[in-house]
């Protein structure tokens, strides 16, 4: 063997060896208690760079070439409150992609993650205060390159079980209430439990929070994107997305599609997402800001809605049947207020087919509905049965067919502008009721039903109709026609102003009435109290 050929192989046994005492420390670093600690502070000080507040790391375990482990994390924010809290995280990842200087890790499997966001009284979020906004470079600043170490950070497989994530944000009932109207709205609303508000002592001043909750969240990403200069904001790319939300109540299921963050936004593109008895499509997006509320802002279509799964929004809202509609979910400018615009809706459920549109405003003192244009085909009379929890004292048995648009508003004045609708007696065969009419109604209570001023024109109402529903009703034939205005519940309604007129066939002549007159049909007998001017 030559000279130079004993240099080459000396020289390559030195650097093997050199190699293998390099492999060996770091094997040595990583499977000892020392070395993973040393390995979880270097970590730790890196982390914290971008966080503000305390970070903590779990101990530490796995090969640390192509995968670790920690058993918890928890971040509190700068206010001493738990932001983050996490169980057993694992990831594996490529060593060549960090040499490179990408943190790309090829599996995240994260379990146990608790989340608060919270709104503080300042204005400012705790999420801001955690990870501080950077700052937007100089348009003169060069754009970052992948090769700078960090630039580009993308996780791959990611896996989280168990979520439970809550929104805190501060409350105060309608600005329009005042002195005991305000105080019991917030009797109310801190005795609900459907909303979880709470009276808290900001400054030695009493202020109120409301929180929202989301648990039970199993969530599978293919994909998440945190930074690429190429490409802006954050990407999630969602293959199942399962939660429980709390108010209002959704239990959701197999969402998937794609969320995208930039700055205080987020935008949503989601191909599928399923309620119990609902299937939908929806985009949209949530905008925030460090002195403003969340705002929403989803559009919504559904081929296939269950009336069950929207319940919530008003007890009067059947339970059964469904069909299909488009939905707009929408922040108020009172920013309290969440408005459900629907529209292209196409609903059956009890014997009844609506078409048409509302809105509907949650979250003020009363429930609003407004923009109703609805065809009825038709509205059978077990749709009030349901609304009303029962039967009625009267047996009841049609349906009606026709149209209503209103302006509407609060539900306890509902401006109803031009109702047009034909009853169809199903217990007297050729029985029908004609009429329309305006103005507004009290359906606070449904069951409860009460008109404010109502102005009903009559083109037709059958007798018999009548006679069948109450056997103390005058036997008489024949057909009322006329107009009157109407106040009171609608179970001891008076009729004030009216101006009949009945016919018996058209061999005798027309019998016409002006007076008042109060009809009662609380009980089984329908009742009355007339006074008129036979005319």
């Amino acid at each position: 063997m030559g000279r130079r050929q004993l240099v080459v192989l000396l020289s390559a046994i030195v650097m093997m060896l050199i190699g293998a005492g390099v492999v060996g420390g770091i094997v040595m670093a990583t499977q000892s208690e020392g070395g993973r600690d040393w390995i979880r502070r270097q970590i730790t000080a890196q982390a914290t760079r971008g966080v503000k507040g305390k970070l903590y790391l779990g101990k530490m375990s796995g090969s640390f070439l192509t995968d670790f482990a920690i058993d918890s994390i928890s971040i509190v924010d700068p206010d001493d409150s738990m932001f983050i809290a996490t169980g057993p995280l694992h990831v594996t990842y490529d060593p060549r992609d960090l040499i490179d200087g990408r943190i790309l890790l090829r599996s995240v499997d994260l379990q146990h993650p608790f989340i608060n966001i919270r709104h503080n009284f300042d204005g400012v979020w705790n999420l801001d205060k955690v990870f501080p906004p950077s700052k937007q470079p100089s348009p003169s600043s060069p754009p970052p390159t992948r090769s700078a170490w960090g630039a580009y950070v993308l996780f791959r497989n990611v896996r989280v079980r168990d979520l439970n994530l809550q929104l805190t944000q501060p409350w105060t009932p309608n600005d329009s209430l005042k002195g005991t109207h305000r105080d019991s709205a917030i009797v109310r609303a801190l005795a609900a439990k459907d909303q979880d508000v709470r009276a808290v002592m900001v400054k030695g001043v009493r202020r109120f929070q409301q929180t929202m909750h989301w648990t039970e969240g199993n969530w599978t990403f293919t994909n998440i994107r945190f930074r690429d200069p190429l490409r802006a904001g954050r990407q999630f790319d969602l293959a199942r997305f399962d939660i429980k939300e709390s108010s209002p109540p959704f239990n959701i299921r197999n969402m998937r599609g794609h969320v995208t963050w930039r700055g205080d936004s987020i935008y949503l593109d989601i191909a599928r997402l399923e309620l119990p008895s609902s299937v939908a499509r929806v985009v949209g997006r949530l905008d925030w800001g460090s002195k403003q509320s969340l705002h929403w802002d989803l559009r919504i279509h559904s081929d296939t809605v269950g009336l069950s799964d929207l319940t919530w929004i008003a007890p009067a809202i059947p339970r059964t049947g469904g069909g299909s509609m488009d939905l707009h979910v929408k922040t108020d400018r009172d920013e309290r207020v969440m408005n459900y615009v629907i529209t292209n809706m196409n609903l059956r459920t009890t014997a009844s087919h609506m078409l048409g549109a509302m809105t509907f405003s949650v979250g003020g003192p009363v429930l609003v509905v407004r923009d109703m244009n609805l065809k009825l085909e038709p509205l059978d009379f077990a749709f009030f049965e349901g609304m009303n929890g029962g039967p009625f004292p009267q047996p009841w048995h049609g349906a009606f067919t026709g149209t209503l648009v209103a302006r509407g508003g609060p539900i306890n004045h509902l401006m109803v502008d031009a109702v047009r609708l034909t009853y169809d007696d199903r217990n007297v065969p050729g029985a029908t009721t004609v009429f329309d009419g305006s103005g507004e109604l009290d359906m606070l209570s449904p069951a409860n039903a009460k008109f404010h001023g109502f102005h009903l024109n009559l083109t037709r109402f059958d007798l018999r109709t009548a006679q069948f529903l109450s056997p103390g009703f005058p036997r008489l034939n024949g057909i009322l026609s006329g107009e009157a205005t109407l106040d009171s519940i609608w179970t001891d309604v008076r009729f004030h102003a009216a101006d009949i007129t009945h016919r018996d066939g058209d061999s005798t002549p027309p019998s016409h009435f002006k007076g008042d007159l109060r009809l009662t049909s609380s009980t089984a007998n329908v009742g009355f109290d007339v006074s008129v001017a036979a005319l």
